[in-house]
């Protein structure tokens, strides 16, 4: 056994080990050390996780489709749906505490992130650029707009859990510092 989650793609036959490659719904994907890419994070400059945070926001957005189409989720049950994947991807116990589908705006709680869990009390700032990147590319696909994501709080830093804000990025005070860290305005 593996997860429940993930238990139930595996007794009925949909990931595979095929040719040194793991498989998921006919989707490649790999187990990774948390450590590796969580040096990463901390060490980049805020331009470049931008560019991560960035870059898996729009991987996302074009994931979501393959994922989506077995089984066929949209709106507020596709959001729930992912939390779950990722939740039971490691990513993380994801708890959405407020979502107001109306503004297009939702806080959501992360404990045990693997990248916090694997950097505590190393960074100065938060460092969760690629679940901020999943967070806002499930939340824009799912609710067909451009949404962005800021880590408010950060379990590596001095919380218990990591907070994560889904909104529009014109909804954002980007007279934060915490904010100018993590995106660019739209002009």
């Amino acid at each position: 056994m593996l997860n429940n989650y993930y238990d139930k793609f595996i007794f009925t036959g949909q990931i595979k080990f095929n040719h040194s490659n793991f498989f998921l719904i006919d989707i490649p994907f790999l187990l990774f050390p948390v450590e590796i890419l969580s040096e990463v994070l901390v060490s980049v400059s805020d331009d470049q996780a931008k560019q991560i945070y960035v870059s898996v926001k729009k991987s996302v957005k074009s994931f979501l489709p393959k994922l989506q189409a077995k089984p066929k989720y949209s709106g507020t049950s596709l959001v729930n749906f992912c939390n779950e994947f990722f939740s039971s991807s490691g990513f993380g116990k994801i708890r959405i505490v407020h979502f107001d589908k109306e503004n297009s705006r939702s806080i959501l709680l992360v404990s045990s992130s693997p990248f916090s869990v694997n950097l505590k009390n190393k960074p100065k700032k938060p460092v969760d650029h690629i679940l901020r990147g999943i967070i806002a590319g499930v939340f824009s696909f799912a609710l067909d707009m451009d949404l962005d994501c800021v880590e408010t709080k950060c379990a590596s830093i001095n919380s218990s859990e990591c907070e994560f804000i889904v909104n529009k990025n014109t909804e954002f005070d980007f007279s934060k510092k915490n904010t100018q860290q993590q995106l660019n305005p739209k002009i």
